[in-house]
């Protein structure tokens, strides 16, 4: 009997170890970053890093400082900037007509 009991003992283990979950892995990618998750664990793998040398590295650099936002004013000036533009325009208009004329 106690045989039996060992058994079904071992048996309700090997139960427990087939139904532990194993943490799943999830690769991501966003941009051109990618990723890989484990879902369970709360470490998360960080992308392979690679060094960038070559025309590669000036490429990013020339974005990074060359290729910034430029800030933009603010509302009320764009609306008399816009206000401006037609006669302004006109303007130099009349000028070139009448440098051309004398």
């Amino acid at each position: 009997m106690e045989e039996i009991g060992n058994e079904n003992g071992s048996k309700i283990d090997n139960e427990k170890e087939k139904k532990t979950v194993k943490p799943r892995e999830i690769t991501y990618q966003v941009g051109w970053k990618k990723g890989r998750m484990l879902v369970g664990n709360p470490v998360v793998s960080p992308p392979p890093a690679s060094k960038r040398t070559g025309p590669r590295q000036l490429l990013d650099l020339c974005h990074r400082y060359l290729f910034k936002e430029a800030p933009l004013p603010s509302s009320a000036v764009l609306e008399y900037c816009l206000w401006a533009l037609p006669v302004v325009s006109f303007l130099l208009t009349v000028l070139l007509v009448y440098m051309l004329v004398y």
